[in-house]
């Protein structure tokens, strides 16, 4: 990617964002939970021999740190399968961003579950 191009997304977003702005705050939300959105370290070139290790490595982190058990951690999109998200104890899989949101809601208050999401809904592991 380039740097005009990336410009011109942010742009772009803020243009859009302006008009969805009112219709996202003209109703009642009630906050669910805290959300962070993060991409682990590495060149998205090298997804396969960089990016899919580091996740593994990150929820190690969180389990050396003793706080593991506080969160909840999902992955997704075109380099990750649900396989793996279970294989390096993630607690969900999103196949797309729409799958994510579904995925996350379901994890809400489910300790004990992990949950796969799909484009047709989410299903339990």
């Amino acid at each position: 990617m380039f740097i005009p191009e990336v410009l011109l997304s942010a742009r772009t977003m803020e243009a859009g964002m302006e008009i969805l702005r009112p219709l996202l705050t003209e109703k009642q939300a009630t906050a669910v939970g805290t959300l962070v959105i993060g991409t682990v370290e590495g060149d998205i070139r090298s997804i396969a021999r960089i990016w899919l290790p580091k996740f593994a490595e990150t929820i190690n982190a969180l389990k050396e740190a003793g706080i593991r058990d506080r969160l909840k951690i999902m992955a997704g999109g075109a380099p990750v399968s649900r396989d793996f998200v279970v294989k390096i104890g993630g607690d969900g899989y999103g196949s797309n961003a729409t799958a994510a949101v579904d995925g996350a809601k379901a994890l809400i208050g489910r300790q004990s579950h992990r949950v796969c999401a799909t484009d047709s809904g989410s299903l339990r592991l």
